[in-house]
């Protein structure tokens, strides 16, 4: 019987076939959201004391996340063996007498939002494993804002490629312009960054954002975090006033709806 099966599902040429079948029963759970996992993560990596992840994401990306958390100073470690819930102690305002490296793998949202918060550093390099890929993603436009700040950027190329050294510390307020055509990325990073700088920061988006719904989840994530930032209802004006804090909290990933499409048109 199994042998009848095996034979009729493969079908020629070594093809899986799959016969159609009536009604389907069940529940399936939906993927958690990797943005919000990222900013949550991040969030509760900047507020001092321990906070909770609940439903993080489990995806390609998760491990350079991991890494660069601990490498600005959190505390890491799983609430319960189905790895559900992820508990972070933070340190606050990231500091490191010593020069940090961090490898981001390939993930692109993680290396732009950290590469915001590296400039409170005195030096971090960061590299990738993925040189053909992520390795030949622009970051020229968050370099010149970070520039902008104060901070010594060495990147590779006119464009800013991987490796890049951030060397901060001693960043300033005022005004920053920064371009959200290539990508949303960039504003969420200096948005994570200005409440740790300490003087009051001014972003003007100067041409298109690319994806506002992303923008709206760093803002979604920051009101959580007890950062209060001023913004007009296009996106392209926001202020920052200084002192702000993050807070610790107890964060809830919601599902990625998006990408429970396919499962809902089948």
């Amino acid at each position: 019987m199994q042998e009848k099966i095996h034979h009729e599902a493969v079908g020629e040429e070594g093809r899986l076939y799959i016969p159609p079948t009536g009604l389907l029963r069940g529940e399936p759970a939906l993927p958690s959201s990797k943005y919000y996992t990222l900013r949550y993560l991040l969030a509760a990596t900047l507020a001092k004391g321990e906070s909770s992840v609940a439903f993080p994401a489990n995806s390609d990306d998760s491990e350079a996340l991991f890494r660069s958390c601990r490498a600005l100073g959190a505390e890491l470690t799983w609430d319960d063996t189905r790895q559900e819930v992820l508990r972070v102690k933070g340190a606050g305002r990231p500091y490191s007498a010593e020069p940090i490296t961090i490898n981001v793998g390939n993930a692109g949202a993680v290396l732009r939002l950290v590469l915001g918060i590296s400039a409170l550093l005195p030096e971090v390099t960061f590299v990738t494993d993925h040189p053909q890929s992520l390795g030949r993603r622009p970051n020229r436009e968050l370099l010149e804002a970070l520039t902008a700040l104060g901070a010594d950027c060495a990147a590779t190329g006119e464009e800013g490629y991987l490796p890049i050294t951030i060397r901060g510390g001693k960043l300033h307020g005022g005004h920053v312009t920064i371009s959200g055509a290539r990508s949303s990325q960039y504003l969420s990073a200096l948005l994570f960054l200005a409440p740790l700088i300490g003087e009051p920061l001014e972003i003007t988006v100067v041409d298109d954002l690319k994806s506002q719904a992303l923008i709206h989840i760093s803002l979604h994530v920051l009101r959580e975090a007890g950062i209060v930032v001023e913004h007009d209802a296009a996106l392209r004006h926001f202020s920052i006033a200084a002192g702000q804090h993050y807070q610790t909290s107890e964060y809830s990933v919601p599902g990625d709806y998006p990408s429970a499409a396919a499962l809902l048109s089948a």
